[in-house]
């Protein structure tokens, strides 16, 4: 579960006018200030939502990786400046979904399970995607499958 949204934790949109600038000789360095941000970030509003301390991050959204190349290179130096600098015990690293649910089984923790069908949802107030699927089943059932999979 999300608390946001599916997309990226909020304000880290990766783009052309926000770097993630990591030489503090720079005017736009801002490097330290982004750290803080998405450490408190995964501290006050991500750690509630999970049993684990393995916590899986969107990072991109529909359409997202245009410019795969500079959205990979500005996480790398995300990652590496956090990992390097951060005071909390928090390591990032690029992973999978499969890798993400492996770790999550290797802690043993028990999840709960929810048996009622997924749709309608909304993402956000009063908007609801009821039926979103109505029209093609085969595509709910496989959700629904791969879902059981996460």
């Amino acid at each position: 579960m999300f608390k946001d949204h599916y997309c990226w934790v909020p304000g880290f949109q990766l783009n052309d006018d926000d770097n993630f600038e990591t030489d503090p000789s720079l005017e736009s360095f801002n490097a330290q200030k982004r750290m803080l941000d998405l450490v408190n970030y995964i501290t006050l509003h991500v750690e509630p939502y999970h049993r684990t301390n393995h916590v899986a991050l969107p990072w991109g959204c529909d359409f997202a990786y245009q410019n795969a190349a500079q959205n990979y290179e500005e996480m790398e130096k995300l990652i590496d400046y956090v990992n390097t600098r951060n005071q909390v015990n928090v390591v990032f690293l690029q992973s999978t979904p499969g890798r993400y649910v492996d770790a999550l089984k290797a802690t043993a923790t028990t999840f709960p399970v929810y048996y009622n069908d997924m749709y309608p949802y909304s993402d956000a107030p009063n908007e609801y995607w009821s039926g979103y699927f109505s029209s093609r089943p085969s595509g709910k059932i496989s959700v629904k499958h791969g879902s059981a999979f996460l």
